[in-house]
């Protein structure tokens, strides 16, 4: 994260709304009369992967798989046919028309027109209700997902997530997998005693990070963390872990596409939506894994998704 001046929380401001020109086959008025107005609390849209050579990173949300249920309990509406936030802070929407919203990520107690709505569960908000929300109960980041109500979508309302307990079989609880990162593998031996320090460590994660970043801090307060080589700015993934001399900062998805920093580890590709999850002040610890279980573990997330969408997503 050197060498940057982007601020990705400003993606979206501050009391906005949706007054985009309607695009073929959307319905013609706006689904919200207000929107979320916390800072962290956006607007998203899917990730773009393909175009980091020109300097532009994927964007969308930050824990995909979270996002993508609600899409799926939805029956994957057109991109111009759904609005979906990412939250953080407590807040509140009215909407405008009739629609259909769903909830996943983060649980909260969430209330639409003032009666309590069961996370995970397709609803029907009627013109001007508001949805309000209080703090997440575990995690950070919540997904909420709207269509409006239309003469093909009647049955949406019988759709419902279910038990959760085999979708994230895959998940290692309080551990983040990676895999070594470019400098660890060119010059294992000069950073061994770092990455020791890196795997063994459990570090906090900082107030100040945000859309680009997890800011980690060492849990035993010690900084004088030294780079393994001296080097340019070079391409960063999703995941990757770079090494500042205070901090250790792993890249979400909003990130830069290159960095200045030793990219010592990557967080595997499973495990990168689980990071969106991590609130403030909690310990995180890494798990160092091989080329072969990271595929295994995404494999099996894959398969855990299949699975979920084809035993839930219907009446109850």
């Amino acid at each position: 994260m050197k060498k940057t001046n982007n601020k990705p929380d400003d993606k979206t401001s501050n009391h906005t709304r949706l007054n985009r020109q309607p695009r073929d086959g959307e319905p013609q008025s706006e689904i919200l009369l207000t929107e979320p107005s916390q800072p962290l609390n956006r607007l998203v849209t899917p990730a773009v992967y393909g175009q980091q050579v020109v300097g532009k990173s994927p964007g969308g949300p930050l824990d995909q798989f979270s996002w993508l249920q609600t899409q799926s309990l939805l029956q994957y509406p057109s991109n111009d046919q759904v609005v979906s936030w990412e939250l953080c802070w407590p807040d509140r929407v009215v909407f405008q028309r009739d629609c259909w919203i769903v909830t996943t990520g983060a649980p909260r107690a969430w209330r639409l027109g003032g009666d309590l709505i069961e996370h995970g569960q397709v609803v029907k908000a009627s013109q001007n209700m508001m949805l309000s929300w209080g703090r997440a109960l575990r995690g950070f980041r919540s997904y909420v997902s709207c269509t409006a109500v239309t003469v093909d979508n009647q049955s949406l309302g019988a759709r419902q997530r279910g038990s959760t307990m085999k979708l994230f079989s895959w998940v290692l609880p309080r551990r983040v997998r990676v895999l070594l990162g470019p400098e660890a593998v060119w010059q294992l031996d000069a950073c061994q005693s770092t990455l020791e320090r890196l795997l063994n460590t459990p570090w906090r994660v900082s107030p100040q990070s945000n859309a680009m970043g997890l800011r980690l801090l060492p849990i035993d307060g010690q900084g004088g963390f030294q780079s393994p080589t001296q080097m340019i700015s070079q391409p960063v993934n999703d995941g990757t872990v770079q090494l500042t001399p205070t901090e250790a900062i792993v890249l979400l998805r909003d990130r830069q596409t290159i960095g200045g920093y030793s990219r010592l580890l990557n967080v595997i590709s499973a495990d990168i939506d689980l990071l969106a999850q991590y609130q403030p002040g909690e310990l995180i610890r890494f798990e160092l894994v091989t080329e072969e279980e990271a595929v295994a573990v995404a494999a099996l997330k894959k398969a855990c998704f299949r699975e979920w969408c084809e035993r839930a997503c219907v009446p109850g």
